[in-house]
């Protein structure tokens, strides 16, 4: 049996696209919750796509996670994921941190949503690079707006330019990937 991840790949080699909406990510597995089981399963999905050397469907599932978790604190079993199994140049980590320092609240760690059993096994390169951001912000040295562009991986200026103005059109024209219960 193929692994929900691998599925994807294959579904997007068939047909060019990616799932649009919450539930399509969603691999079914009872003991994660619906949105971080959603999160990891799009981390996963860019791994393979950097394991696999597949770079368009790398790049298209990471605009898929910036979309939807620039303005979302990270959960940790994703951010524990990502920090075994991404370079540690790689950008999402880095949007993994900056967005765990801008939207994170004690009190989304609860019990019941595992995340306050997760803490101890934070990486400490994740740990390090959080008391880093934290230090930076409080001296004013790095802005604290987070752009989406910022965590695209972009190659030159004119490829980001080009996103930004591609970016309007899709954030006024899709639903971006919120099922209506989402709302």
């Amino acid at each position: 049996m193929l692994t929900f991840t691998v599925e994807i790949f294959i579904d997007w080699l068939y047909t060019g696209k990616l799932p649009q909406k919450s539930k399509h990510w969603d691999a079914g597995n009872d003991d994660l919750g619906e949105y971080d089981g959603v999160q990891l399963a799009i981390l996963k999905a860019c791994a393979l796509g950097d394991r696999l050397t597949a770079p368009v469907f790398r790049d298209s599932v990471q605009r898929v996670f910036v979309r939807r978790y620039t303005s979302q604190a990270p959960f940790y079993r994703g951010v524990i994921f990502a920090f075994a199994n991404f370079p540690h140049d790689h950008v999402l980590l880095t949007m993994l941190v900056d967005t765990h320092c801008q939207e994170y609240a004690t009190e989304d760690d609860t019990l019941l949503d595992g995340e306050l059993a997760h803490r101890s096994q934070l990486p400490k390169e994740f740990l390090l690079r959080v008391m880093l951001r934290y230090s930076d912000l409080r001296k004013g040295k790095v802005n604290d707006e987070l752009k989406p562009c910022d965590y695209h991986g972009h190659r030159s200026e004119v490829e980001r330019e080009a996103c930004q103005k591609q970016d309007i059109v899709e954030y006024e024209s899709d639903d971006d990937l919120i099922d209506e219960e989402d709302k």
